[in-house]
């Protein structure tokens, strides 16, 4: 067909050519020129893109998402995968091996967890060499159930977790880890000892509740950042907690380069998007970032019919002594003083709010004695 081009933009398409004869492109930078990641390529604005071959069977496969062929779950794995867990894992190992940073974004209490200690364990049984360590990177909270959880359901893996001030620095550390295949340790933590972490290339960088890194201007989000590895990946039920730019940092993060600049995302998607409600700049962003994200809810008919019937448990805890003697001296003080206010034609507000803090104050004598008494007492188990 017929296209309108100026003298200078031909010079300028000569001189594009000359340049692509001598270079390939890489997958990632194709990916995103198929995916509208950009609008021009080196000053040409991009009318259209066909692919083929191989490109065109791996976007036909990120288009899929979870229904990419399903990979067996690792002989080493002590456990049942569900069938979407098992698609789950599937499209982790499916993106791996393409060198893709993936997103898995379900919903909470879907196993997040348990998905990627699969897709480390498939990782190492698949590789013909030794694998370096993989360095998993959870808020401090979580270290502890990270390392029960692999201890249970992959056994053979050796885990190090890098926390607490008896921790090993410097090339104790990088040789400690070089004896495991995983590392545990914190966002605090990277962003402390990032320059003996960044001495390694690592198998994987896994980021549980992935947005801390949320804030691209924070320490902790660059140390992340300066992380070498073959493979990435974020584990969040919420990819996107308050603007746009909570998903641009991620995805620095997971494939770099891929939304632009940080200020080119702002005017192209951010701005349009937040203040606007641009439908078009929706669905190019969406198109762009759901090939790279799995977003799975507990209400998805599909995860739903995978989930066992909700059980429901009653537990009672019945008060100790102390603490009925306690819950009895405060509603029998705390009514008198409510019908003294009445008594003295206080407002009702100022009743109501006599009626909360004694409530409040049983709560803390049901929970234990010492927080009602504010003494200074342990905390005893009884």
């Amino acid at each position: 067909q017929w296209v309108l081009l100026q003298p200078d933009e031909v010079e300028t398409a000569i001189a594009f050519w000359e340049r692509q004869r001598h270079r390939e492109m890489t997958l990632r930078d194709a990916l995103g020129i198929a995916l509208g990641a950009s609008a021009e390529v080196e000053g040409l604005p991009v009318q259209s893109v066909e692919v083929s071959g191989r490109i065109g069977d791996l976007l036909a496969d990120l288009r899929a998402g979870e229904h990419v062929a399903l990979i067996p779950a690792p002989e080493g794995f002590v456990g049942q995968l569900r069938p979407y867990q098992m698609r789950g894992a599937s499209w982790l190992g499916f993106m791996r091996h393409w060198g893709l940073g993936a997103c898995l974004a379900d919903d909470m209490g879907l196993g997040k967890t348990i998905q990627a200690i699969a897709l480390l364990l498939r990782a190492r049984e698949q590789s013909e060499t030794a694998l370096p360590p993989a360095l998993l990177v959870c808020p401090t909270s979580v270290v502890g159930n990270w390392k029960r959880e692999i201890a249970r359901f992959a056994p053979e893996l050796r885990v190090l977790v890098h926390h607490g001030g008896e921790r090993d620095r410097g090339m104790a550390l990088i040789e400690a880890a070089e004896e495991h295949d995983v590392v545990i340790t914190t966002y605090g933590l990277v962003r402390r000892d990032v320059e003996t972490l960044t001495e390694m290339t690592w198998s994987d960088v896994i980021l549980d509740e992935a947005q801390n890194i949320k804030n691209p201007d924070a320490k902790q989000t660059r140390a992340v950042r300066r992380l070498h590895s073959y493979n990435r990946c974020a584990l969040t039920g919420t990819p996107v907690e308050n603007r746009l730019s909570d998903l641009w940092s991620m995805m620095q993060f997971l494939n770099p380069g891929l939304l632009g600049t940080r200020q080119s995302f702002r005017k192209r998607y951010a701005l349009p998007i937040e203040r606007y409600q641009d439908a078009e700049a929706t669905a190019k962003l969406r198109k762009l970032v759901e090939p790279l994200v799995l977003r799975r809810l507990k209400t998805d008919p599909a995860v739903i019919q995978d989930l066992p019937e909700k059980l429901e448990m009653k537990v009672y805890c019945s008060l100790t002594q102390e603490q009925v003697t306690l819950y009895q001296a405060v509603v029998e003080e705390q009514l008198q003083a409510i019908e003294m206010a009445a008594a003295e034609g206080q407002s009702a507000i100022s009743r109501r709010g006599a009626i909360l803090r004694m409530l409040l104050r049983l709560k803390q004598v049901c929970n234990h004695p010492a927080q009602y008494l504010g003494d200074g007492s342990a905390l005893r188990g009884r």
